[in-house]
C-alpha cells in the first residue's frame, strides 16, 4: 500500500479530496482570499513585501488568479490530447520579471480573481464524469503520471495554500 500524498506544509491530501470537494472549496476559498486582497488594499500594504523573500500579497494574487487560468487550460489539454505533459507556469520567474508590478488590487479583488474562479468552476463542471480519469503528465514536484482529477484537487490545493500564505502576510502586517 502506498502512502498517502500530502503536502508537508499545509496537510492538503488529494485524495482524500472528492470531485464535489473542489465545486465547493474553490468558491469558499476564494471568497477569503478576494477578502484579504481587499482588507490589505483597505490598509496600504498589499503591496509591500513583508521581507525580500517573500511575495506582496497583490502578487499573490495576481499569482493565483494565473494558477487558476492556467490549470484551466490544463484541463482542456488533457481532455484533448492522449497524455499530456505540461510546460510549467514559471510562477517565481513571473514575479521575478516583474510581470506582476502592474496588477492592481482593486481591479485582482472585484474582478480578475472571481471571474478565474468561474471560468475554472464552468469548465470543471462541464467535463464528464470519466473524463476525469483521462491520464496527464505533471512535473510539479516531480514529474509524475496523474489524472485529470487530480488537476483540479491541485488547484483546490493552490488556493487553499496560498490562501494560507495571504492570511499569514496579512497578519504580518497587522501585527506590526
Amino acid at each position: 500500500m502506498s502512502a498517502v500524498e500530502q503536502c508537508d506544509s499545509c496537510g492538503f491530501a488529494w485524495d482524500a479530496v472528492p470531485f464535489e470537494m473542489i465545486e465547493l472549496g474553490i468558491p469558499v476559498t476564494m471568497d477569503r482570499i478576494t477578502e484579504i486582497v481587499e482588507e490589505a488594499d483597505d490598509e496600504g500594504h498589499a503591496y509591500d513585501r513583508p521581507d525580500a523573500d517573500t511575495w506582496s500579497i497583490v502578487e499573490y494574487a495576481a499569482h493565483i488568479r494565473d494558477v487558476l487560468l492556467v490549470m484551466r487550460d490544463r484541463l482542456v489539454v488533457g481532455l484533448v490530447e492522449q497524455g499530456p505533459a505540461f510546460s510549467p507556469m514559471y510562477r517565481d520567474e513571473r514575479v521575478r520579471g516583474g510581470l506582476y508590478r502592474f496588477e492592481n488590487a482593486d481591479d485582482l479583488g472585484h474582478k480578475e480573481l472571481p471571474v478565474a474562479a468561474d471560468l475554472f468552476l464552468r469548465l470543471l463542471r462541464s467535463i464528464d464524469r470519466p473524463d476525469l480519469a483521462r491520464p496527464v503528465r505533471y512535473n510539479y514536484p516531480v514529474p509524475s503520471d496523474r489524472t485529470l482529477l487530480w488537476v483540479a484537487q491541485q488547484t483546490l490545493h493552490e488556493v487553499m495554500h496560498h490562501r494560507q500564505d495571504l492570511e499569514r502576510i496579512h497578519r504580518c502586517f497587522r501585527d506590526r
